[in-house]
């Protein structure tokens, strides 16, 4: 994808694909500035793990950091990162793919939130003058229930795009404004209660249980060592899953913890029963929005669940220390345990804009194709 500059026939706005060596400090400070007046909070879309994700994890394909800005103002109005791409039978063309990594759980740009419809304008009319994107754009696990989903497809719809959702699913998440003690009595059923007070008496054996918050980012590479540790104990460990089983894995949330804490966007939790170190987890966070990234739990008390009782500490702090935040994303699938205990869910998907005509007859042919594939069948 040519990493060049083109401004748009229909705004003062103008469109960029920038190498990811040529971000420049200035650029991250522009690049963290949108992410503060952003519509839609997403910390999987920071520099600091962005940035880190394409050195470490990315498959070999060109990587380029799409930038909507305003040359008057020099502000950034909307920041994705994109690769070449062209293997859907819904797009079988040459497109922009949002990056997508084995640690990445949600995608999308960030976008200015007062000049949310004039950006995304720029931005999707713009795809077609590059050569690795003039068809259109890919964004898989997109929150289709969010304001920046609505606003894509009245874009897709103002510009006669094509739009299309595949692979959508429900996702654990918990709105802390609307967590109460009876909130969570009604939430789960009676069996469930009984399981997971057997599991805090199995923990309270040991002594006193507490789930502690570590924002602090003097004490956060101490708490991503005990984390990675204890991660690494466990049977993600065996399975060689574990973040530090693999040299890239291990330098990725280095770099990425490190530089995601010293701008406060990192919450280490820590779940102890007495002196005991039973479960940890990172989030991330932007904004009002904390996305559960990864947790870790000791193997040898598995018969305790500690994993549950992490995440039901969580919850009866939603209406305390973690009261700021209007979503808690689980960054998982209704198949995991949390889906049984978290009770909210948000919807996510892989959005395609097809923004030519071309990609259009594309995809009609290609579900026509499969139509008669499956006819065929029956």
């Amino acid at each position: 994808m040519p990493f060049s500059s083109t401004a748009s026939p229909r705004s003062v706005l103008r469109t960029r694909f920038l190498a990811l060596d040529a971000i420049s400090a200035a650029d991250r400070q522009r690049w963290h500035d949108l992410a503060a007046r952003t519509c839609h909070w997403n910390p999987f879309q920071l520099p600091e793990f962005v940035l880190p994700s394409g050195r470490y994890l990315a498959d070999g394909r060109p990587l380029a950091i799409l930038v909507v800005d305003d040359p008057v103002t020099d502000q950034w109005m909307a920041v994705m990162a994109v690769q070449p791409h062209h293997c859907r039978w819904d797009l079988p063309l040459s497109h922009a793919a949002a990056l997508r990594t084995r640690h990445t759980f949600r995608t999308g740009p960030l976008v200015d939130g007062e000049r949310v419809a004039e950006t995304l304008d720029c931005l999707l009319g713009s795809l077609s003058q590059h050569p690795g994107a003039r068809h259109g754009l890919e964004l898989p696990l997109l929150r289709l229930d969010s304001i920046l989903a609505r606003e894509l497809q009245a874009a897709a719809r103002r510009g006669g795009y094509g739009w299309h959702v595949s692979d959508e699913l429900p996702c654990p998440a918990v709105f802390p404004q609307i967590v109460t003690a009876e909130y969570l009595d009604r939430a789960w059923s009676a069996s469930r209660r009984k399981t997971i007070r057997r599991a805090y008496k199995k923990l309270e054996a040991l002594g006193p249980v507490q789930l502690r918050l570590i924002r602090d980012p003097a004490e956060i590479p101490s708490a991503l060592g005990r984390f990675l540790e204890l991660e690494q104990k466990s049977w993600k460990g065996t399975a060689n899953t574990a973040l530090a089983s693999t040299p890239a894995d291990h330098a990725f949330v280095q770099e990425m913890v490190a530089g995601m804490a010293a701008r406060g966007h990192v919450v280490m939790t820590e779940l102890r029963a007495g002196d005991r170190l039973a479960a940890a987890a990172i989030n991330l966070v932007l904004g009002e929005t904390l996305c559960a990234f990864k947790i870790g739990w000791e193997i040898e008390l598995a018969e305790a669940s500690p994993g549950l009782v992490h995440e039901v500490e969580l919850l009866r702090q939603a209406d305390g220390p973690l009261a700021g935040y209007t979503l808690l994303d689980g960054c998982t699938s209704r198949k995991s345990y949390l889906s049984h205990l978290w009770p909210e869910e948000i919807h996510v998907g892989t959005v395609v804009i097809s923004t030519s005509t071309l990609a259009r007859m594309g995809k009609c042919l290609a579900a026509a194709g499969r139509y008669v594939k499956s006819w065929r069948r029956s």
